[in-house]
């Protein structure tokens, strides 16, 4: 049987989260309501309770302490409160209930896509407005696929990360070989049966080989830019961030041929040196 097939028999993940179906809708209409994403969010008090305490974090450098959630709303602007709702709802679907056992390796790459969905948005400024919206929510579900494998088959997991640092191959190398199927096609099994939008689907199903990609080529391109950061910055513990830098990035030069950034580069390699920095502090606020 499937990974995903094994997946869909749980019940309680079958769907995304309501608080996170809805926004996606909303986030996706001509002309966003925000007094209707104050009241999503304020439909269930502990998502409100965080998105207060992340937006007080370090991160977003407010200078006046936000109190309710309007008032995040417009110091904030909707769609970073709207991320910070997405990344809350998302976090407690994966972990509440989940084997103590599995919750160190799936904390581990929710966090860096977490990572990866932040960083993703640096870019933001350069994308047309069709795409703009997606950055976030693409880089943070970008290896939904797998966290879904670590959930169904966490030893077989252990596995894969074992044979990736023997073989020297990549993840997805690794995850055929024992699995005989790979996240990006876990992946897009979930993203479909989650009706999430079309260029978060196809981010998930291409970040990984962006030149697949026939539609948000420029979206996946920027996830797998952002995620090459976050690995290089992982396998050094978070450290040596002066030695990390976007020329050296296999699908940094494509990037810019897209969307022109190359003038940029240091400011943009500052913010994610930033990011790296300050996201810590915000992610606990998780919990």
């Amino acid at each position: 049987m499937k990974i995903f097939d094994k997946f869909m028999q749980k019940d309680n993940f079958i769907s995304l989260p309501d608080i996170a179906s809805r926004l996606l809708e909303i986030l996706q209409e001509d002309d966003v309501d925000v007094n209707e994403i104050v009241r999503l969010v304020e439909s269930d008090p502990v998502i409100s309770m965080k998105v207060l305490k992340m937006a007080n974090s370090p991160i977003f450098q407010v200078r006046t302490q936000i109190v309710d959630l309007n008032q995040a709303t417009q110091i904030l602007g909707t769609k970073r409160v709207s991320d910070i709702v997405f990344s809350v709802s998302l976090h407690s679907k994966l972990f509440i209930g989940r084997n103590l056992n599995i919750y160190p390796l799936l904390e581990k790459y929710f966090y860096n896509s977490f990572l990866v969905g932040n960083l993703s948005k640096v870019f933001i400024d350069y994308y047309d407005s069709r795409t703009r919206n997606g950055l976030f929510v693409s880089g943070l579900l970008h290896d939904i696929g797998r966290m879904i494998m670590i959930q169904m088959e966490p030893l077989d997991y252990v596995r894969v990360i074992e044979l990736m640092k023997i073989e020297e191959i990549s993840e997805i190398e690794a995850e055929n070989h024992i699995f005989k199927e790979n996240h990006t096609l876990v992946g897009k099994d979930l993203a479909e049966v989650w009706s999430l939008p079309e260029m978060v689907r196809s981010v998930i199903s291409h970040y990984n080989e962006p030149s697949s990609a026939k539609n948000f080529q420029t979206l996946s391109y920027g996830v797998n830019v952002s995620k090459e950061y976050v690995d290089r910055i992982s396998a050094k513990d978070f450290k040596d961030l002066e030695n990390i830098s976007l020329s050296n990035f296999k699908n940094f030069n494509t990037l810019d041929s897209m969307i022109h950034i190359s003038d940029k580069k240091k400011l943009i390699d500052e913010k994610m040196k930033e990011l790296i920095v300050n996201l810590p502090d915000s992610y606990v606020l998780f919990k």
